[in-house]
Order: C-alpha cells, then sequence, then structure tokens
C-alpha cells in the first residue's frame, strides 16, 4: 500500500463535516447558542469579528474578565424593553437585532475597558 501526503485541500485528522454538528431540528436559539460556545473555543469574541482578551474567562462558570464588567456594555431601552449592547465607538457594534446583544457571562474582547468604581462624594 502507498501511502499518500494529505493534499491541501484534505480535511485534517478528527474533522467532522458541519451538517453533522448541527442537526436541521435545532431551533434558531439552540444554533445560537452552538455558535457562541464555537466562537469561544476559537478564541473569537461571540460578536465574531472581535478576538478575545488575554484575561477573558473561556468557560461560562470560569474566571476571567467578562463583557458584564465592561465600561462599553450599556443597557439601551426600546419600546418598554431592555437590550444590552457595546457601546464602543459609539455604538458601532450596536445593530437593531439579537445578535449584537451583550450577554453579560460573555468572555470580554481585546477592546475591554472595566466599569468605573462609584465613589460616594
Amino acid at each position: 500500500m502507498v501511502d499518500i501526503e494529505p493534499g491541501l485541500f484534505d480535511p485534517p485528522p478528527g474533522w467532522t463535516p458541519l451538517e453533522a454538528v448541527v442537526p436541521d431540528d435545532l431551533s434558531r436559539g439552540e444554533k445560537r447558542q452552538r455558535l457562541v460556545q464555537r466562537r469561544i473555543r476559537d478564541g473569537i469574541h461571540p460578536l465574531g469579528y472581535i478576538g478575545l482578551h488575554k484575561e477573558a474567562a473561556r468557560e461560562r462558570e470560569g474566571d476571567g474578565l467578562r463583557c458584564g464588567t465592561c465600561r462599553h456594555r450599556q443597557v439601551s431601552q426600546y419600546h418598554n424593553r431592555s437590550y444590552p449592547k457595546c457601546w464602543i465607538n459609539d455604538g458601532a457594534r450596536a445593530t437593531h437585532g439579537e445578535s449584537s446583544d451583550i450577554r453579560a457571562w460573555w468572555p470580554a474582547c481585546t477592546d475591554y475597558q472595566p466599569t468605573e468604581e462609584k465613589t460616594n462624594a
């Protein structure tokens, strides 16, 4: 038998096709949860285009920095509802959809800045 070197477009060992990872019967919310988990695992912020802070929590119950303690995470009011959004650069990351809602437990991104402590002055 001849050993064949893997080609440029051959899948890496252990690779699973996306269809096997995301069943068709998952709800939209379940698919979103899996996407968030995959991004965090890969070192990407759940928004999808920002890296994680080097001291960010990598697990939901783990220790580290989180969006919930970042000064950029602000809760916006719209039609008697509250929506947590990232307001860095005047809301450049905030859209009117749920995909840009920032969960407090999410790991902090590279733009993380801690909330300012309130003083009793």
